[in-house]
Formats: C-alpha cells, sequence, structure tokens
C-alpha cells in the first residue's frame, strides 16, 4: 500500500510541475508572440522582439524570486526540524 501512495504523489507532483512551471512559462511568452497589436507573428517589428526581450526578463525575475522564497521557506522549516515527520510515523508508513 505504501508503494502505491507515494507513486501516486510522485505522479501528482509531476503533473502540478508539467501544469503550472509549463502553462506559467508558455503565458508568459505567449503574450508577446500572439498580441494582435504588437506580437511576433502580427507586427514582426523590433519593438515585438522587444517585448519578448522584457517578457523573458520577467520570467528569470519570477524564477528567481520564487526560488528564492522556496528556499527561505523549507530552510526556515527545516531549522526548527519541521520539514520530516519523526522516524517513527516514517516508518509506520503513515
Amino acid at each position: 500500500m505504501a508503494n502505491n501512495v507515494r507513486g501516486l504523489f510522485l505522479t501528482v507532483v509531476l503533473h502540478f510541475l508539467a501544469v503550472h512551471l509549463g502553462g506559467g512559462i508558455w503565458g508568459v511568452l505567449a503574450a508577446p508572440i500572439f498580441n494582435k497589436e504588437t506580437g511576433i507573428l502580427y507586427a514582426g517589428d523590433g519593438h515585438s522582439f522587444l517585448l519578448l526581450g522584457w517578457n523573458l526578463v520577467g520570467l528569470i525575475a519570477i524564477n528567481a524570486w520564487s526560488i528564492f522564497l522556496s528556499f527561505l521557506f523549507f530552510f526556515t522549516l527545516r531549522l526548527f526540524k519541521m520539514l520530516r515527520v519523526s522516524d517513527e510515523i516514517q516508518l509506520k508508513g503513515e
């Protein structure tokens, strides 16, 4: 039973990552590509590529911010020994 639960958890985490990270990246990059007024596919000028560049900079900033906050959160949990359950609960598989 415990192996099935672990496999389910891993599957959920992978789906979460694909949907939220992949969808978020695509959403940030699709906006300057498909915008009907200034998009690369419609206007195709230098301004369109400048907007794509700014969205890439924004994407890097969003990822850096997310990584920083995640590190801070998990480091704090680890510092106060709240990141893992006790060995007894872990061995029981609850």
